[in-house]
């Protein structure tokens, strides 16, 4: 895995170092407005840095986890505390606990993401926040790619892995899945939305962006192309398996 995601990374950051962005794109305010006034943030599955970096100009306390060695040279160089970690096979390595741990798309690449949750909501402050997005399997784009016979992607970038078929995202989950495993690994959750990119071309008139929007609130199973949760740990008299 780990050989697999630095060849991903070679080549997908082989002429460029990214932007981060703007700090006013819907997806940065919105996880921003998740994330609150909480101090201590760990971003596990960082990337490159763009979440990162952003949140540490707003003067949070950020450590970046991720498993490609190229990604967390780049996150060192733009001055993030970053460490090399595959979180389902490796040690976890002694940074304190958190206020507010991000998992934004990592969910759907992890061979076994309940253990993982598990490990990970140890890290948490007693009133410590998990922030977890990944892409919602039952959207109803994919659906309908299934019954005319297509392999939905999922998200997943098939050009980059020269996959025909899902090479990283392995774990495909809908809402009841993600609920389910959420609570098995002793979380709560506090929130459940649809994931804001922003509003495409085609729903940028102000009368289809109210259905948009409208249909996303009510049919969130259907409508949201990934979930952007938030989930409490429980304490261990909460903690139940379903």
């Amino acid at each position: 895995m780990q050989q697999l995601y630095d060849r991903y990374d070679a080549k997908q950051f082989a002429n460029r170092t990214p932007d981060i962005g703007s700090f006013d794109h819907p997806r940065f305010v919105q996880i921003c407005r998740l994330v609150g006034e909480s101090e201590k943030i760990l971003d596990v599955g960082s990337g490159f840095g763009e979440f990162s970096r952003k949140l540490a100009k707003r003067g949070k306390k950020v450590v970046a986890w991720d498993i490609s060695n190229r990604t967390i040279e780049m996150c060192k160089s733009a001055g993030i505390e970053a460490y090399q970690i595959n979180i389902e096979t490796d040690p976890f390595i002694d940074c304190g606990t958190f206020d507010v741990i991000l998992m934004l798309e990592i969910f759907e690449h992890l061979i076994d993401p309940l253990v993982a949750l598990a490990k990970l909501k140890d890290l948490l402050n007693p009133r410590g926040l998990l922030v977890l997005s990944t892409p919602n399997a039952a959207y109803i784009k994919w659906r309908l790619q299934l019954l005319f016979g297509g392999l939905p992607d999922f998200g997943e970038d098939r050009i980059l892995s020269d996959r025909p078929y899902n090479l990283l995202h392995k774990t495909p989950v809908t809402y009841d899945a993600l609920r389910q495993v959420l609570a098995t690994a002793g979380f709560e959750i506090t929130s459940v939305e649809a994931e804001d990119y922003g509003v495409s071309v085609g729903w940028s008139k102000p009368g289809l962006r109210h259905i948009r929007e409208w249909l996303r609130k009510n049919w969130l199973s259907l409508f949201a192309g990934s979930f952007v949760v938030s989930a409490r740990p429980l304490q261990s008299t909460e903690h139940r398996l379903v």
